[in-house]
């Protein structure tokens, strides 16, 4: 399981161009714990982190890990073939 960041929320948030509020709807966390955890400002709840990077999965986020030292990041998905 990747670790989630906020500066990876906020970066799938732009990707998407979705804004907080629309984030908030889809996941079920206020807007102020969005805020909050992209800003890195506190410590977050795991159900907060979680309850985000599933939405955001679901929108087509792809979470990336450190790898080789070059730091976190995020991606759209492939799209399904049909």
């Amino acid at each position: 399981m990747v670790m989630v960041i906020g500066r990876q929320i906020r970066a799938a948030r732009t990707l998407l161009k979705i804004t907080r509020a629309t984030l908030s709807k889809k996941s079920g966390v206020p807007e102020i714990t969005i805020q909050a955890v992209e800003n890195e400002h506190g410590d977050p709840k795991a159900s907060a982190l979680d309850a985000l990077s599933r939405a955001l999965s679901h929108a087509g986020i792809k979470f990336i890990d450190d790898v080789d030292g070059e730091g976190p990041g995020v991606r759209l998905k492939k799209p399904l073939r049909r």
